[in-house]
C-alpha cells in the first residue's frame, strides 16, 4: 500500500493548483504577485459538482491567508 503524501488526511483528498490572480484578488495579498497556490477542498468527495471550499496559500515570506470562499 502506498503511503499518503501529506500527514493530514484532508490534504490527501484536496486539489492543489497554481492560480493566476485576477485584479480583484490582488488586494488580498500584501505583496505584488501574479499567481498564488490554491487548495480546493471538495465538499463531497464522491460528487465534485457539490462544490469546493477554496483557500489561497502564500509561500515563505508572504502574506497570511486572506480569505476563504465556497464555490
Amino acid at each position: 500500500m502506498l503511503r499518503p503524501f501529506f500527514m493530514h488526511p484532508a490534504l490527501n483528498r484536496a486539489i492543489i493548483v497554481k492560480h493566476h490572480l485576477r485584479r480583484n484578488e490582488l488586494e488580498a495579498f500584501d505583496q505584488t504577485r501574479t499567481s498564488a497556490t490554491k487548495v480546493l477542498m471538495p465538499i463531497d468527495h464522491d460528487h465534485l459538482r457539490a462544490g469546493v471550499e477554496v483557500t489561497p496559500m502564500v509561500g515563505p515570506g508572504g502574506a497570511g491567508v486572506g480569505f476563504r470562499g465556497r464555490f
